[in-house]
């Protein structure tokens, strides 16, 4: 029959052409048949015309197959009737919990759909089983196995791009949340270093205060002192005054008109602007030679008190050095901190970007693994489905 193959046809809608096909096929047969015995009964002639019958039906045939071409050149004659303990074009064949036939006729395959359903389907889309389609069918599912399998080659390059750029960036990540760690903790020892300069210039200018303020009262008890011992130095002398010239013992007196010898001009604490003659150390008199004495203990007083200002300023200068040297560590310590800080923001901004960065890379190499698996299991079922149509091409699919 394959020197007259036609083309097969998805559906022959005239019934008429395809009971003649039919009556032809079997007028064909029983003319051989026929042609057969009278053969071995009367000889090379009557073989002749057996020839010439089976030639006419043959070309009935061949222009019948002819008419209900399709474009895949596969006879409708071609398409056996099958056993009937095989799954017919549309039969379940599989599935879970099927436990029906799962073999299909020949020329058709038991296609997976879903878990729980497989079909006998014939090949090419036609709607009987068709061994030499199914030939066909098996070259269109290799060479569909063959693109999914290039298909699952690229998915797989394109996954482990995508994995080492999620690597990369997780990595990535992990250096800039360390960096973020690290700048953090010496941006709080920086900050450590600064509060306690801040604290020793706090200290130390409180020492300036405490030094100035002794300072200041050493100067006001020397400005007193040196008074009392200008006064006493005064009244340790002999002016030659007599009363009235000059005022005696608690008289008023003027500056410009001072007190008789031994007593001293001094201000009353009373009355502003008044001044009275005081004898020296809470005298009752106005005595030269006691006077002389306040003078030796005064300029003692005074001797001391001086040397006393003098440490006192010494002190006062040195803890202004001090605060000094205390505030610029201070400003130094708080411009490193000021300078951590910054480094510690641009770390945390950093981790975030990195963090953010390594977060899309992930979902990326996730979809490249959704992809890839989706191509494996692509793959299985071409390979599942090319299995199928091979078996359809050698016999009944089981």
């Amino acid at each position: 029959m394959s020197s007259y193959r036609g083309v097969f046809v998805q559906d022959i809608s005239d019934s008429e052409d395809l009971d003649d096909t039919v009556l032809a096929s079997r007028a064909g047969a029983a003319s051989r048949v026929r042609c057969t015995r009278r053969w071995l009964v009367a000889g090379m002639s009557i073989a002749g015309l057996c020839m010439a019958t089976l030639l006419s039906v043959g070309l009935l045939m061949r222009g019948h197959s002819e008419t209900a071409a399709t474009r895949w050149g596969v006879s409708e004659a071609e398409v056996p009737s099958g056993d009937a303990l095989f799954g017919k074009p549309g039969q379940q064949c599989g599935g879970q919990g099927f436990q029906g036939n799962t073999c299909c006729q020949a020329g058709c395959a038991c296609i997976y759909k879903d878990q729980s359903y497989s079909e006998c389907q014939p090949p090419l889309g036609l709607t009987n089983c068709n061994t030499e389609a199914a030939k066909l069918q098996l070259e269109v599912s290799n060479q569909n196995l063959a693109r999914v399998k290039d298909n699952v080659a690229a998915t797989a390059k394109m996954g482990a791009i995508f994995q080492a750029t999620a690597l990369n960036s997780h990595d990535g990540f992990m250096k800039a949340e360390k960096a973020r760690k690290d700048a953090w903790e010496y941006g709080l020892a920086k900050r450590v270093v600064w509060q306690a300069n801040k604290d020793k210039k706090v200290a130390a200018q409180l020492a300036v205060d405490q030094a100035q303020k002794k300072v200041n009262s050493l100067v006001g008890t020397n400005t007193t002192l040196v008074a009392e011992l200008t006064a006493l130095q005064k009244a340790s002398f002999d002016n030659g005054l007599t009363p009235p010239k000059c005022s005696q013992l608690y008289e008023s007196c003027k500056p410009s008109q001072g007190c008789c010898s031994g007593c001293i001009c001094l201000a009353k604490a009373a009355a502003a602007g008044a001044f009275q003659c005081l004898a020296p150390g809470q005298e009752q008199e106005c005595n030269v030679a006691t006077a002389q004495a306040k003078v030796q203990v005064k300029v003692a007083e005074v001797q001391a008190i001086g040397n006393r200002l003098l440490s006192a300023q010494t002190e006062a200068q040195e803890a202004t050095v001090a605060a000094q040297q205390a505030t610029a560590a201070s400003a130094s310590a708080f411009k490193e901190a000021a300078a951590a800080g910054a480094l510690r923001e641009d770390a945390v901004e950093a981790a975030a970007r990195a963090q953010m960065d390594s977060e899309i890379e992930e979902r990326q190499a996730n979809k490249a693994r959704d992809l890839a698996k989706k191509a494996y299991e692509a793959e299985e079922i071409e390979q599942a489905v090319a299995a199928a149509w091979e078996k359809a091409t050698a016999g009944n699919a089981c």
